[in-house]
């Protein structure tokens, strides 16, 4: 087991495209490892928290003892993939009546597959659009641009995700494991 932490925090442009990608992944670490809080580590082949990282944490956080240093990695993809809670899983809500959505399996088998967002039709009330409007950090998405945050022991502060969610895009998303 991790001696720090199985969170698994996931950040994602819905509306990136694959030749997007490289360029909007690249930009974003870019600007992570500029701001002093990442460096990046050719070998893990990600870009690994320095101690300044402890500014990007939610204020409710109290710094104790971590051990070998480690604050947390952070796996930047460009590249088709999914951000799956794992048994952290619950119904994402329609986006106009609250109702929860059971997202079936051949859903996200066909946007994997397709590359094409599928749109679903709320049983209340008929809403219909794309899956990924229907919002929860607990469902599954697809995309061509994600940051993961492994190994990642505290919460980040609603400040830095909204800071990189802007930046991934008007319909970024994050989804939250813990394994």
């Amino acid at each position: 087991m991790n001696p720090v932490s199985e969170n698994v925090y996931t950040y994602l442009s819905l509306d990136c495209s694959a030749d997007e990608a490289p360029a909007l992944v690249t930009d974003i670490a870019d600007w992570l490892v500029s701001s002093g809080t990442f460096h990046r580590d050719e070998e893990l082949g990600c870009l690994v928290a320095n101690e300044g990282a402890l500014s990007i944490l939610d204020e409710g956080f109290t710094p104790g003892p971590v051990p070998s240093g480690i604050y947390g990695l952070v796996y930047p993809r460009a590249g088709w993939t999914s951000a799956d809670p794992g048994g952290n899983w619950e119904s994402p809500p329609c986006p106009r009546c609250g109702t929860a959505f059971r997202v079936q399996r051949e859903h996200v088998d066909a946007w994997q597959e397709t590359q094409a967002e599928p749109d679903v039709e709320c049983t209340s009330c008929g809403h219909s659009g794309p899956l990924g409007d229907w919002e929860s950090v607990r469902t599954v998405y697809l995309s061509h641009a994600t940051f993961q945050f492994r190994e990642w022991p505290w919460s980040l502060s609603p400040v830095f995700e909204h800071q990189l969610l802007t930046r991934l895009g008007p319909r970024s998303r994050s989804v939250y494991a813990r394994w």
